[in-house]
């Protein structure tokens, strides 16, 4: 007998909630990202650009955006 699975979904954007990055999440890249820059395997902007991508929108210097609407300030 096959087993059913129920997935639950964001009422905002209809993805899945097991798919979507929370707070903890951006954090993690964010600072995976410095260590990378740091280390000179990616430029500032590559990781910009990277962060952009994960759904983090750029307000100003080191304040983003998250899709749930929560701002990110990164000392």
């Amino acid at each position: 007998m096959k087993q059913k699975t129920t997935k639950i979904y964001n009422k905002y954007n209809n993805k899945s909630i097991n798919y979507m990055l929370v707070t903890t999440d951006y954090l993690r890249l964010l600072n995976i990202l410095q260590k990378m820059v740091i280390a000179n395997q990616l430029t500032e902007k590559q990781a910009s650009e990277l962060l952009h991508k994960s759904g983090l929108i750029k307000l100003e210097e080191n304040k983003w955006k998250e899709p749930s609407g929560a701002i990110l300030t990164i000392n």
